[in-house]
């Protein structure tokens, strides 16, 4: 793994708010990014002898007249989406030349470009600005977050509304399409997480609160009702959620859990058939997270260091393992499917607040962005991740618009509803019912040190979990080391994709 933060001037030094990789099945890296500037650029970015990641400049799309929030690709890399401070969504395809029609274009600012994009379709529905965009996995369909406190589902062919989910009290600032194209969810700083059928367009799950058992001198324990996510005081304008490439696991940020006398920041995992409450959940350091994207490669189980047959017995039951990357906002740990501590941590590579992540097609490099108006490169050499897997899941693929099954109710949490609760880590609290501790790898607990000086040099402190030293655990960063259970996922109701 290296990382590498190069001065570029990305966006004239302003913030930047989004990046995201074209998937295209090639071996060229497409990255677009936007900001403050209202622009959008694109680069390729390539890595030299060294390894170490850099970018060459593509083009310049001028068509925003206020903030760019977010960009995304969509599945199959030949549509960009971009949102920001103008409450629309522009669609932007490429040219194969420059017909000189638009009427916005700058020619001083497109003059050096060397691909041609144009704005073929505008979605305005939103009333506010807008934070967060999802595709669904057949690149018809998108879903938008806005501050006007709703999420849009939107068909892009027909440029029509499916549906607007307005159940929100505050903010919507994350927005996740599953890949199977059964639900959708939405995360807002009125602390609930609420998913939606993509069918009925109902609310099936309203996630908001857990009940945690808190033991006594005597022995007995005490419930306590806390609530699961951040009010709108975190401080970051986005809580960017995702689910697995799979579509069995649902992953959000911005999380808490109240233990004793302190908050930790967390993320929590969900499964499929357990969107109601989280199965785990993942302390992280000092900062509250803000975003969460899954490498697309899968990966074969890792072996044990004990035998060379020997698997080691994943905490979810896939036969596979997927990499996933959490930013707060001052870090970035690595996780994966197999066990529940991080792999990895990188730290203060940054002055300002991170703001979003993007994997490269083939998970080689992972890019960081943040509002300090620069770009982190994480690249890593081939296998250093894992053994690219050969046993590609089959997802299963709903067609949208179909009806659900007669027998399918939307349930709808209400207040008499008993509130889930989760696995605690280094608690008491049990989880499923006869569950065994999976066999995990012991690895060492992280060591953050302490990066740059008092001259306010940029520094990176990188510590893996391999590391053959002892490091120290400050006292006042929560623990990162969750008890382990195996958790079921569900594989046998899956189907070729339409």
């Amino acid at each position: 793994m290296k990382v590498h933060t190069p001065e570029i001037a990305w966006h004239n030094r302003d913030p930047i708010y989004s990046l995201d990789f074209q998937y295209r099945n090639g071996t060229v890296h497409k990255l677009a990014s936007a900001g403050v500037d209202k622009a959008i650029r694109l680069w390729e970015v390539k890595r030299d002898e060294e390894g170490r990641g850099y970018v060459e400049f593509l083009a310049n799309l001028i068509r925003h007249s206020r903030p760019v929030n977010v960009v995304r690709f969509c599945p199959t890399g030949n549509i960009l989406a971009s949102a920001g401070d103008e409450s629309v969504i522009f669609l932007w395809r490429q040219k194969d030349q420059d017909d000189g029609c638009n009427p916005f274009r700058d020619d001083e600012e497109e003059s050096e470009n060397k691909e041609f994009w144009t704005c073929y379709k505008m979605l305005r529905g939103h009333l506010e600005d807008i934070y967060d965009l999802s595709w669904s996995r057949d690149g018809t369909c998108i879903a938008s977050a806005s501050v006007d406190n709703s999420a849009i589902l939107w068909n892009i062919e027909r440029g029509e509304k499916l549906a607007i989910f307005s159940e929100h009290k505050s903010f919507v600032q994350g927005v996740a399409w599953d890949p199977c194209n059964q639900f959708v969810a939405t995360l807002s700083t009125d602390r609930i997480c609420r998913v939606y059928n993509i069918s009925t367009k109902k609310v099936v799950h309203r996630i908001s609160k857990f009940v945690t058992n808190i033991p006594q001198p005597d022995g007995t324990t005490n419930k306590k009702v806390s609530r699961m996510f951040h009010d709108d005081s975190m401080g970051s304008f986005v809580r960017r959620l995702t689910f697995t490439p799979d579509g069995k696991l649902m992953l959000t940020p911005a999380g808490c859990v109240e233990m004793d006398d302190k908050t930790v920041n967390s993320s929590y995992i969900f499964t499929r058939t357990s969107l109601s409450k989280p199965v785990a959940h993942l302390p992280g350091p000092q900062k509250p997270t803000v975003a969460i994207r899954c490498c697309p490669v899968y990966f074969d189980l890792r072996k044990a260091k004990n035998g060379e047959s020997e698997l080691t017995k994943p905490v979810f039951d896939l036969p596979y393992r997927i990499v996933f990357a959490v930013a707060t906002e001052d870090s970035v740990l690595f996780y994966d499917t197999q066990q529940t501590v991080p792999f990895a941590l990188i730290s203060n590579i940054h002055y300002h607040r991170l703001s979003d992540l993007a994997w490269s097609e083939d998970g080689s490099i992972l890019m960081i962005s943040s509002t300090d108006g620069y770009c982190t490169f994480v690249t890593f050499d081939p296998d250093e991740l894992g053994t690219p897997s050969s046993q590609q899941p089959k997802v299963a693929n709903q067609k949208i618009e179909e009806t659900p099954p007669a027998n399918e109710k939307p349930e709808i949490e209400t207040t008499n509803q008993k509130s889930p609760e989760p696995v605690v880590v280094n608690g008491n609290q049990e989880g499923t019912a006869n569950r065994q501790p999976a066999a995990v790898p012991k690895a060492n607990p992280i060591q953050v040190r302490s990066a740059g000086g008092s001259n306010g040099a940029r520094r990176i402190a990188f510590t893996t979990l391999t590391s053959s030293s002892k490091p120290s655990q400050s006292s006042s960063s929560p623990p990162c080391a969750p008890s382990t259970h195996p958790v079921p996922v569900p594989t046998n109701q899956t189907a070729e994709p339409a």
